[in-house]
């Protein structure tokens, strides 16, 4: 649009102002410069009284033009820009008839129709020098001035045409332009388009990314179930193999005990036997001292002479009639022989002094045999308990040493679980409590010294470091004492455990 402007600017200046005239070939000389007119102009000169003839010589005045150069009048060998022929085409506008068509001059301002042709010798076209023969008023310069307005609307029409084909240019530059914003829109919507879809396959594959965590995490949690149903299975499998075997032990146990009972119970009675036996040798004996007593007594009140040959007589003949009494295996043979020879040595004692003498002589005799019985028995005693304490404390020693570190110390970590879950039940049973022992006891017998001191003054045993050893036997104490233990666990204890297990200590122990 600003081009055809520029176009419509440039033909209202040369209608109005006709500047210099440049020539076809491109030369940058002016042709002539003329001032402007109009059509009205030729139709004033063809009135003039001026003869022209194409042969006349004298020069025109005022409108003087070049004999020389591009804008010279000669013939069109020397100058063949200036070739003009009505039915060719124009080297500037093309064919004559689109000349015709579009300039605002008509044939009757210039003359007929000529037939195309060679200019003249002084280089006139054919149609000028028959215009001159019809109209002699006209001049050179008129025609002249004709052929540069010619030229100027050829020019103009060039100009147009330029403008045309400018506008078309931009018409297409800027179809190009819509094409190529058509093409830039197509482009960002299938740009668009593809981010679309590739958001669309980012959002698929985070939905299926959580989709599969989302299994993954069922699925972990189903087999972290099934593992703990499995673990649970097999710890109550555990348990009940356990128990089963708790129940075979105690049975074992039961069994055990009622063999251990029949054997004290047949030990009991063969030394009930024994010491019946015992009493009774020594009611014979204690019988055969008052006999003597007597007969003492009565050999006194028959004289000292008849009353010694007597108790020799009578005393030979009980030693030869009366058997000695077999002491018991747990008796010593030296207190039968002390007592024989002093029983023989009181003989010889005479009158009355010697039966008083005899007499708590004897008893004497039987509180020293007694007492010696007494002292061996606890002698024996005292023996058997210190092998049997001797044997507890290695086998506790052994015991403690085939165990580790770590399974000590998940030994008391169990037992101070089971403390705490013993205090919240409401029944307990032999084996749910923590012994304090690192071998599970049986039975009241292997709850012995050495055990329970291997148990409490270990090094592992979990307490404070500033407790000494002395703190730890209190505490087991206040733990075990009979007030507290009686009062709190016996009472949730089965019956059939306190029948089976805590009657063991209520046994009595053979006399030895």
């Amino acid at each position: 649009m600003f081009l055809l402007c520029i176009a419509y600017d440039m033909r209202n200046s040369y209608s109005s102002h006709s500047p210099p005239v440049q020539s076809v070939a491109g030369a940058n000389r002016p042709l002539a410069k003329q001032p402007s007119f109009t059509p009205n102009d030729g139709a004033r000169a063809r009135t003039s009284s001026r003869p022209l003839h194409r042969y006349h010589t004298q020069d025109i005045r005022g409108d003087q033009h070049e004999t020389r150069g591009a804008g010279s009048m000669r013939s069109p060998s020397s100058n063949p820009n200036f070739s003009y022929h009505r039915d060719q085409p124009s080297p500037m506008l093309g064919e004559s008839d689109e000349f015709n068509e579009d300039n605002e001059y008509s044939d009757d301002d210039y003359g007929d129709d000529y037939p195309p042709g060679d200019f003249d010798m002084w280089d006139l076209p054919p149609w000028l020098s028959e215009l001159d023969d019809s109209t002699p008023a006209r001049t050179e310069a008129q025609a002249l001035k004709e052929y540069e307005d010619l030229r100027r609307a050829e020019e103009i029409k060039m100009m147009e045409e330029k403008v045309k084909q400018t506008k078309e240019e931009v018409m297409k530059k800027a179809a190009e332009a819509e094409r190529m914003a058509e093409e830039v829109r197509i482009r960002e919507e299938e740009t668009r388009k593809k981010e679309m879809e590739m958001k669309q396959k980012e959002e698929e594959l985070q939905r299926r990314e959580k989709e599969l965590e989302q299994r993954e995490l069922e699925e972990r949690k189903r087999r972290e179930q099934e593992a703990k149903q499995k673990e649970e299975e097999r710890k109550r499998e555990e348990e009940e193999r356990r128990r089963k075997e708790r129940e075979a032990k105690e049975k074992e146990n039961e069994r055990k005990l009622d063999e251990e009972l029949k054997r004290r119970a047949e030990a009991a009675e063969t030394s009930r036997l024994q010491e019946k036996a015992r009493m009774e040798g020594f009611r014979k004996e204690q019988d055969e001292v008052r006999r003597r007593t007597e007969d003492r007594k009565r050999q006194d009140s028959m004289g000292s002479s008849s009353s010694a040959r007597y108790s020799q007589t009578s005393a030979s003949s009980r030693t030869s009639s009366t058997p000695t009494p077999t002491p018991t295996p747990s008796t010593k043979p030296g207190a039968w022989k002390s007592a024989n020879p002093s029983q023989s040595g009181a003989t010889p004692s005479s009158g009355t002094s010697t039966t008083p003498t005899d007499h708590e002589t004897q008893s004497a005799k039987e509180r020293a045999w007694a007492r010696r019985q007494a002292e061996f028995a606890k002698e024996q005693q005292e023996k058997f308990l210190r092998d049997q304490e001797r044997q507890q404390r290695l086998h506790a020693t052994q015991e403690s040493k085939t165990m580790s570190k770590e399974e000590v110390e998940k030994l008391f970590a169990e037992h101070e679980r089971q403390w705490n879950k013993v205090a919240t039940m409401d029944m307990i049973s032999w084996n749910i409590i923590p012994w304090p022992t690192f071998k599970y006891p049986n039975g009241p017998e292997d709850l012995t010294r050495p055990a329970i001191s291997a148990y409490v003054l270990s090094p592992l045993y979990p307490t404070d470091r500033s407790k000494t050893e002395k703190d730890r036997v209190k505490e087991q104490i206040r733990r075990w004492h009979p007030d507290r233990f009686d009062t709190r666990m016996l009472p949730k204890m089965y019956f059939h455990d306190c029948k089976t297990r805590l009657t063991r200590t209520f046994i009595p122990t053979p006399a030895l």
